[in-house]
């Protein structure tokens, strides 16, 4: 009956992780482990059970003598884990109670984490964290949590990372917050569309919980952002790019050329294979790690329709505006003449350019383009692509519109990405909010297909009269489909 408890899963599929535990909780809360062995507790009914990662098999199940158990984490070869005003000291291996202690400052203790010798504990009552030498039973400040409803709390890498469940105001099940564990500030916030209890730290990575399951979370992070929750796709369908000149033109020119670059090289984006019938497509990196593929035609005077193929790793991100990347920010004309490009604003968008302006002129240009951004949401009850790029290019922050394909809805969307170093180009998408104006996530559904400003086209076409027409930025229509590999 035991060996059934748990069942390990090594996954090669879209979405995941590298290995994925079934165990027999619903409410897997506290998630710990040493070396060998992993512990994950059921909070309801206070079961124990443990799993050798090793030899791959479960151990043991121990009832805990507490009416429900609780976040815990592994210190000094025992269990310790919380409970309104009092922490416990369990013998894993037994199960049995060895030791308890008062928290005098504490009055509804729900998680617990420790770095060291220092222990971390949530305390619901208080909405604070507090920093507590187990040891010597002396507290060492406290800070406010990041959230009210914290579940679970692990360290790696120096930072404090925090579960914490749905909020009212949320449209996701669950946030993991990466806290710097001195002062207490976000250091990221990462939205998940499932239901996340508690985490740890099991082999050097972190690992979260969810009803009936334990799995290693997969992020990769860095000063500037986090990717986490990965998955691929296989997109297909036609692209149809419009011919705009016209006969007589066709007629005079012995070459006629149209360019684009689609498909970008992101942190959070990864094309692979891409396959294209009848035209061709070429790699190019362009300046700043924004890399491409370059696809063109030649010598056509009918719409020309491209058979696409590829193969795309999507992940969700997270930019972080922090100290250290702030400051390498200067407020100063882009030097690469390619970043010039997307400085040229429309002088029509006459209320943007006052804004940005009189941002300027308010700030002594002493500001950051996540500033910007805020103050311009917070003037503003509607956005407009045209008139924040405008704004932004008014400030001297390059800025471009992009056409995403949201893999969900199969529908392609408008949205707007500035740059700035050293991120590198950033989208500003539906997820984003003037309230945490240093974050900028974007799903793992939004697919970047192209951006209308890189279409080239070669001469500038003419009317019948042989004068130069307008390039309507709809030149290129997408009919495509997503499936899940």
């Amino acid at each position: 009956m035991q060996k059934k408890k748990f069942i390990l899963i090594y996954l090669i599929t879209s979405t995941v992780y590298s290995l994925s535990i079934d165990v027999p909780s619903k409410t897997p809360l506290g998630i710990t482990a040493d070396k060998q062995f992993l512990w994950v507790g059921d909070a309801r009914s206070s079961l124990l059970y443990g799993y050798n990662m090793r030899k791959n098999t479960f151990i043991r199940e121990k009832k805990i003598s507490l009416p429900n158990l609780r976040d815990f984490t592994f210190y000094n070869n025992t269990i310790l884990t919380v409970l309104k005003n009092r922490i416990y000291v369990i013998d894993p291996i037994t199960g049995n109670i060895l030791k308890k202690k008062i928290l005098k400052n504490i009055k509804n203790a729900i998680s617990i984490a420790h770095s060291e010798k220092l222990i971390y504990i949530f305390d619901a009552k208080s909405q604070k964290i507090w920093r507590y030498d187990f040891e010597r039973n002396i507290y060492l400040g406290s800070f406010k949590a990041p959230a009210k409803k914290v579940r679970g709390m692990s360290f790696y890498r120096d930072s404090l990372w925090i579960t914490s469940a749905k909020e009212n105001d949320s449209k996701n099940k669950s946030r993991v917050f990466k806290v710097n564990p001195h002062s207490g500030s976000i250091l990221a916030t990462l939205d998940m569309k499932q239901e996340i209890f508690g985490l740890g730290l099991i082999q050097g990575k972190i690992h979260i919980s969810t009803r009936g399951k334990v799995f290693e979370f997969d992020l990769q992070e860095n000063d500037n952002f986090i990717t986490y929750n990965p998955r691929k796709i296989h997109l297909s369908g036609r692209m149809t790019t419009k011919a705009l000149w016209s006969k007589k033109q066709v007629v005079i020119r012995e070459s006629l050329k149209t360019t684009f670059s689609a498909f970008p090289l992101s942190p959070r984006q990864r094309p692979q294979r891409l396959k294209m019938k009848p035209r061709y497509k070429k790699r190019k990196r362009l300046f700043a790690g924004d890399s491409m593929y370059v696809i063109g035609y030649e010598d056509s005077q009918k719409d020309a329709v491209h058979n696409i193929n590829i193969d795309i790793k999507l992940s969700q991100i997270n930019y972080t505006f922090n100290k250290k990347n702030i400051a390498i920010f200067k407020p100063k004309k882009p030097e690469n003449k390619e970043l010039l490009y997307y400085l040229k604003y429309n002088k029509n968008e006459k209320q943007s350019i006052f804004l940005a302006q009189q941002y300027r002129d308010l700030t002594l240009n002493k500001w950051h383009p996540y500033q910007a951004i805020e103050s311009f949401y917070k003037k503003n009850s509607t956005i407009k692509i045209s008139q924040l790029i405008a704004y932004l290019r008014k400030l001297g922050v390059p800025a471009r519109k992009a056409y995403i394909w949201h893999t969900e809805i199969g529908k392609i969307i408008k949205s707007i990405e500035f740059y700035c170093d050293p991120m590198g180009w950033v989208i500003i998408s539906h997820t984003y909010s003037p309230s945490l104006p240093k974050f900028f996530p974007i799903p793992n559904t939004w697919l970047s297909l192209y951006y209308p400003e890189s279409v080239k086209i070669s001469p500038r076409p003419l009317t019948k009269d042989l004068k130069p027409i307008r390039i309507p930025q709809e030149v290129i229509r997408w009919n495509l489909k997503t499936r899940q590999k």
